[in-house]
C-alpha cells in the first residue's frame, strides 16, 4: 500500500466531548500518511410546528451553537494533538439531520479513504444503537473506532480467515504497522466445523482424523501467510486460536492497542451485516476498533434513519 491510503478522512464530532479523542486520533493519522481531514457534526433537532420564518430563526440558533460547541471539543483535540486549530475549524462543518445519514453522506461527498468516530453516549459506540450499527455496517470506507485516550500503537491485531474478504484488512494492518512502526499479530481462530460430529451416536468418541487435518492445513496457511518477503519492515507474528471465535478474538483483543476486523456483509439480518464475529468483538471490547469493509459489500437494507 502507498503512502496515500488515508488521503481523506472524515471525522464524526459532537458537542459532548465525546468524540474528543476520535479527533485526537485523527491528528495523528493525518501526521503519519498526510490525511485531509473534515470534521462534521450531525444536528439531529425535532421543531414543533411552527411559522416557516421562526423555523428558519430556530434552526440557525440551533446550528451556531452546534458549531460552537462542537469547536469547542476540536479545539482541546488540537491543543493536546499540538495541531493547529483555526485550519482545522476551517474543514469543521454542523450538518441538520440523522447522525448516521450525515456521517456517510460526507464520507461519500470527501470520497474518505476512513472515517473516525467515537463512543456512542449511552456506554460506548460498541453498544450499537441505530446510529452506530448504521455507520459501522454500511460505510464503503474503512471505520476507526476510538473509545479510549488515544495512546502510541503498540500493538496492532488482525484477525484472518484467510478469505479474499479478508485480505483488505490484513494488508491495511500491515501498512498501519509500518507506519506506527507497531508489532503486528495476525490471528486464525479454528472453529471445528459442526458436520464432522455429525451422525456420531451419543457418548460415543467421534473420528477426529478429518479435524486434525483441516487443523493441521488452517496452522500451515497461517504460517504462509505471515512469511516472505512482503513482511519486511514489519514485526510479524501469529497467533493460531482455536474455540469460539467470538470469545476467542475478543480476549485477545484485550492485549492490543488497535484490532483490525475485516467484514462481508450479504443478508439482511443486522447482526450479520458487520459479520457475526465482528458484531460479537466489537461489542465486548474496549479497545479501538478498526472495522475494514469488504470491496464485494452487498448491503440489503437501507439505512436506518438515526
Amino acid at each position: 500500500m502507498s503512502d496515500s491510503i488515508f488521503r481523506s478522512v472524515v471525522v464524526g464530532l459532537d458537542g459532548k466531548g465525546l468524540a474528543q479523542h476520535a479527533a485526537e486520533r485523527a491528528f495523528d493519522i493525518a501526521r503519519r500518511f498526510d490525511s485531509h481531514l473534515h470534521f462534521v457534526h450531525a444536528l439531529e433537532v425535532y421543531w414543533p410546528v411552527m411559522k416557516a420564518e421562526e423555523m428558519a430563526q430556530a434552526e440557525a440558533a440551533a446550528l451556531a451553537h452546534a458549531h460552537k460547541e462542537s469547536a469547542r471539543v476540536l479545539q482541546a483535540a488540537c491543543n493536546r494533538a499540538n495541531a493547529d486549530f483555526h485550519d482545522a475549524e476551517e474543514q469543521l462543518r454542523v450538518v441538520p439531520g440523522p447522525p448516521a445519514k450525515v456521517l456517510l453522506d460526507a464520507s461519500e461527498r470527501h470520497q474518505a479513504d476512513l472515517l473516525v468516530v467515537g463512543p456512542h453516549g449511552k456506554r460506548s459506540m460498541l453498544d450499537f444503537g441505530s446510529t452506530s450499527r448504521a455507520v459501522l455496517s454500511r460505510s464503503h470506507a474503512p471505520v476507526w473506532t476510538q473509545t479510549g485516550a488515544v495512546e502510541k500503537l503498540n500493538t496492532i491485531v488482525v484477525a484472518t480467515d484467510f478469505s479474499t474478504h479478508n485480505q483488505r484488512a490484513v494488508e491495511l494492518a500491515r501498512a498501519l504497522a509500518q507506519r506506527f512502526e507497531a508489532a503486528l499479530e495476525v490471528v486464525h481462530c479454528y472453529s471445528p466445523p459442526a458436520f464432522a460430529f455429525a451422525g456420531a451416536a451419543e457418548g460415543t468418541p467421534s473420528p477426529t482424523y478429518a479435524i486434525d487435518a483441516e487443523r493441521d492445513a488452517a496452522r500451515e496457511q497461517l504460517e504462509r501467510a505471515t512469511s516472505g518477503t512482503v513482511w519486511k519492515d514489519v514485526d510479524v507474528r501469529s497467533s493460531f486460536l482455536e474455540g469460539d471465535p467470538v470469545e476467542e478474538l475478543g480476549h485477545r483483543a484485550e492485549t492490543a492497542d488497535l484490532v483490525v476486523l475485516g467484514t462481508h456483509g450479504r443478508t439482511g439480518l443486522s447482526r450479520f451485516l458487520l459479520g457475526s464475529v465482528a458484531y460479537g468483538v466489537l461489542k465486548r471490547t474496549e479497545q479501538a476498533v478498526l472495522v475494514v469493509p469488504s470491496h464485494e459489500q452487498e448491503w440489503l437494507l437501507d439505512t436506518p434513519r438515526s
